[in-house]
């Protein structure tokens, strides 16, 4: 199955989706890193204890939103198949929740 965008366009409707957060959200979003991969690595599936990739759509990485760095890292081909499959939910929808769906910190 083709991608219905390319992983340019799929980042503009992730920007865009962080963008028309609540006012209360979009403030502590301002500045937070945006990387959107193919896939998610190995090492972090099993950090996570997921077993199927398909499983983990995106991952805020890094420390609590009042501190920084941080990172949203998207998964470009598992966001899109899911879109692909919920024909009602567009792409923009799902980058939007999946920005906000899981949450990396590192240990102390």
């Amino acid at each position: 199955m083709e991608p219905a965008c390319d992983t340019d366009d799929f980042e503009a409707m992730a920007r865009e989706a962080l963008a028309g957060l609540p006012p209360a959200f979009r403030g502590p979003a301002e500045g937070v890193l945006l990387r959107v991969v193919d896939w998610p690595e190995p090492d972090m599936l099993r950090e996570l204890q997921i077993e199927d990739p398909i499983e983990l759509t995106g991952l805020y990485d890094g420390v609590p939103m009042t501190q920084r760095p941080r990172v949203i890292m998207l998964t470009f081909y598992v966001i899109e198949n899911q879109s692909a499959v919920e024909r009602d939910r567009p792409l923009a929808d799902a980058v939007g929740h999946s920005a906000c769906n899981r949450r990396r910190y590192p240990s102390p």
